[in-house]
């Protein structure tokens, strides 16, 4: 718990033995915010400790802070606490802050993969019915004629597209398979 002034000065800091902090306890006690804080998050507390204090309401936010090189993601609720200080409960957010970010690229991997998969779906009912056809067509036109020497171009072609369409049903299952 951090009690801050109108100015965003720090008047007290109210915490656990077991509460680990950023800084000190002597360090946070009377110093400036805006020496803590960065800039953008200086700027955030100072307008919700305004509003704070004009309109009686708690306000809450969430804010980033880099330490050590490593960044930590808190959230504040602050409460109006007697005379032009108000009060901020803050918690360590980290944990579900990364949490979210990290479903959020899954969702994201997770749609690239489906448009993906529609695509080769498109793709390969295209080359699927291409050999085919060709086997349909010529297993027809076998069918209808007398000429051996025509039949057996006409059986090459057919063997030729089965070849084809197999090899493009293998190709299928085994990427089905390491899918």
């Amino acid at each position: 718990v951090f009690v801050f002034d109108k100015d965003f000065v720090i008047r007290d800091v109210i915490m656990s033995s077991s509460a680990q902090l950023l800084h000190t306890r002597d360090e946070l006690l009377g110093a400036d915010g805006r020496l803590i804080y960065s800039p953008e998050v200086s700027e955030l507390f100072i307008e919700n400790i305004q509003e704070c204090l004009s309109d009686g309401k708690q306000r809450e936010i969430e804010y980033p802070l880099e330490s050590d090189g490593q960044v930590y993601y808190f959230q504040a609720r602050l409460v109006p606490y007697l005379d032009n200080l108000v009060m901020a409960i803050i918690h360590d957010i980290t944990d579900r802050v990364l949490r979210f970010k990290e479903l959020q690229k899954a969702k994201k991997d997770s749609e690239e993969a489906d448009k993906a998969k529609t695509v080769f779906l498109s793709n390969m009912s295209h080359e699927i019915r291409t050999p085919l056809n060709a086997i349909v067509g010529f297993a027809e036109l076998l069918v209808g004629t007398d000429d051996n020497e025509e039949k057996a171009i006409y059986k090459e072609i057919i063997q030729k597209n089965t070849a084809q369409l197999l090899q493009l049903v293998e190709e299928v299952l085994d990427l089905s398979r390491m899918e």
